[in-house]
């Protein structure tokens, strides 16, 4: 197995550090520079919406998922073909909600993150399941 797979996935970006080829996932990617970007700039700042009341704070979060969540899912059930921009932009917005997220410290919303990750990982998974058996259908014809 190629070490890089453990970076890329399945979608990448190509980068020439030093001389050398390191292929990273373009999802990944972003989430970590939309994490890291207003953690380098706002530093440790413990609640960066804290002039919303907390019902806000959460849509802010919610919203800021959709994107990601439809992308993978539309995707994952082959309903249109997503690209690497495009997932590198939902991943940093995915990103910017993680920090945003991890400074409201609730253990409800915890549980609510928990749970939809696994739901939108579950339907995306259907999709791909769908997709293979319609593929292994038509081999068999």
């Amino acid at each position: 197995m190629e070490l890089w797979r453990l970076l890329a996935h399945s979608h990448w970006f190509t980068l020439n550090i030093l001389g050398y080829e390191v292929r990273v996932c373009a999802r990944c990617t972003g989430y970590i520079l939309g994490f890291a970007t207003p953690f380098l700039v706002l530093g440790h700042l413990a609640d960066p919406l804290g002039f919303l009341n907390l019902g806000v704070q959460q849509l802010v979060c919610v919203l800021l998922t959709l994107p990601y969540a439809l992308d993978w899912v539309t995707q994952s059930w082959e309903l249109r073909h997503s690209t690497n921009w495009v997932r590198l932009a939902t991943g940093i917005l995915l990103g910017v909600d993680m920090f945003i997220f991890s400074r409201l410290g609730l253990q409800a919303g915890k549980i609510i993150f928990v749970g939809g990750t696994l739901a939108v990982t579950f339907i995306g998974y259907i999709g791909k399941l769908k997709r293979s058996n319609q593929l292994q259908c038509t081999k068999d014809f």
